[in-house]
């Protein structure tokens, strides 16, 4: 529920967030060489968290928060320097990416439960794993 509440309030509250083009499905899979993205069928006008979630996911340190927040940090620091910089204080963007990661982990686990049980377990393990964290924000 809390999760949710976050959500409705950064849906009511979106104005204060800079919108960018964003691709909807930044996995592993839709990049070639790492570093020629494809497959923009998801694409649109949005925030930037599940893009940042949906990478982190692939990332072998997703358990471990430091280095999450070291990414999410270091992504925080790169867009300021754009002329779109985030607009929210980065704790409210980790936050954020931290809903968005137990969301695309909670949805993929929809579609995949049945064609992939181990992926679906990892995704379960992930979600409780960052559920835990928010619930002790």
């Amino acid at each position: 529920l809390d999760v949710y509440q976050r959500r409705e309030f950064a849906y009511l509250e979106r104005d204060k967030s800079a919108l960018v083009f964003t691709h909807g499905d930044a996995k592993w899979d839709n990049w070639i060489d790492g570093n020629v993205l494809i497959d923009f069928g998801s694409a649109k006008i949005s925030t930037e968290y599940k893009d940042i979630a949906k990478s982190l996911l692939d990332a072998k340190q997703i358990f471990n928060t430091k280095i999450v927040d070291m990414f999410i940090g270091n992504y925080y620091d790169l867009r300021q320097q754009t002329s779109q910089p985030i607009e929210e204080p980065l704790e409210e963007v980790r936050q954020n990416v931290y809903d968005a990661i137990i969301t695309e982990c909670v949805r993929t686990i929809h579609y995949k439960h049945d064609q992939n049980k181990w992926l679906a377990e990892q995704l379960r393990e992930i979600a409780n794993h960052y559920a835990e964290i928010q619930r002790d924000v």
